[in-house]
């Protein structure tokens, strides 16, 4: 059964059932899903700082958008955060933005009480696999190179924190964490303290039985519309780097939390890659929120899902 809050926020925002996204033009579809990601609203009278810039990556500048936390005490600079989150949004990797993720990395930078990098990937189809991951590989290995401050480290970065990086995302966004943190594995890069998997895509089978209980929010056409849009062939979807499920080491990766919708068809697959961590000895968080469907983490942060998942994150953003 739906959770009623929940249901009056798809209620505010329905527009009928999902169409057959392969029986429209491409421009049509993609009109239509870039212009219905679900946003949490911004917070105006929030103190922290702002700003944006861009990072060196494989084929150019990425941008990013860097939320440091309110001080301690109102009217002040902040000190040094805890740490940086690396944020990657969703939105089946052809939709969202750093914009549309504002209202979200802000309440996230507060709440936790660490810098929240948000991270503008490119977006498929115009730049497909791996170029999204690519992006957020360098954003993430540059938190990590700037993650110090002039009081913990004999070499001051840009990110006034502690030397501390967790890197995390919603749905795609938290396929390309999960990525990433492999990426970095495999190429012997420094690595992440964690990984926060929300609805995390994690495999491109969509035969898990949660695709058969849970259509009505998210189905198995639209998420094979997604894929199809993402990858360049079928080996690409075979990747461990774009299917992290389909890793054959699970091995020295970061400590995680994976939240999952019960209500939602990538549920099965998220809890099958938290089981496959838990077997390679990596310490795990799962939670999986009743009566919820994919994207509630994005559309409010005032459900009580919502409130217990940032509950796990905080325990585990304190024991990094």
């Amino acid at each position: 059964m739906i959770d009623p809050q929940l249901q009056t926020l798809l209620d505010r925002q329905a527009k009928g059932p999902y169409r057959n996204l392969f029986a429209v033009p491409l421009e049509e579809a993609l009109a239509e899903v870039r212009g219905a990601t679900p946003r949490v609203a911004a917070q105006s009278d929030w103190d922290g700082q702002i700003r944006d810039r861009t990072v060196p990556g494989p084929d150019g500048e990425v941008p990013i958008r860097i939320y440091s936390p309110p001080g301690p005490v109102q009217g002040q600079a902040p000190g040094p955060a805890q740490g940086a989150l690396v944020y990657f949004h969703g939105g089946g990797w052809v939709a969202g933005s750093v914009d549309g993720s504002d209202g979200l990395c802000r309440s996230l930078a507060g709440i936790l009480g660490w810098i929240v990098i948000s991270v503008d990937y490119r977006l498929a189809p115009e730049c497909r696999f791996p170029g999204a991951l690519e992006d957020c590989y360098a954003a993430a290995q540059w938190a990590v190179t700037n993650a110090t401050n002039a009081t913990n480290s004999t070499k001051a970065g840009e990110l006034n924190c502690r030397p501390r990086v967790a890197i995390g995302g919603t749905s795609a966004g938290g396929n390309l964490a999960a990525a990433v943190a492999l990426l970095a594995r495999d190429r012997r890069a420094p690595g992440f303290n964690a990984q926060i998997l929300i609805y995390p895509v994690c495999d491109s089978s969509l035969d898990f039985p949660s695709f058969e209980e849970n259509t009505a929010y998210l189905n198995r056409d639209r998420m094979a519309w997604y894929w199809a849009q993402y990858v360049q062939s079928e080996a690409d979807k075979r990747s461990p780097y774009a299917a992290p499920l389909r890793a054959t080491d699970f091995r020295d990766l970061p400590q995680a939390l994976v939240v999952t919708a019960a209500l939602d068809p990538l549920r099965d697959e998220g809890e099958a890659y938290a089981e496959r961590l838990r077997q390679a000895g990596v310490a795990v968080t799962g939670l999986r929120c009743e009566g919820v469907t994919h994207g509630f983490f994005s559309m409010s942060l005032e459900l009580q899902q919502s409130r217990d998942s940032l509950r796990e994150m905080q325990k585990l953003l304190q024991q990094c």
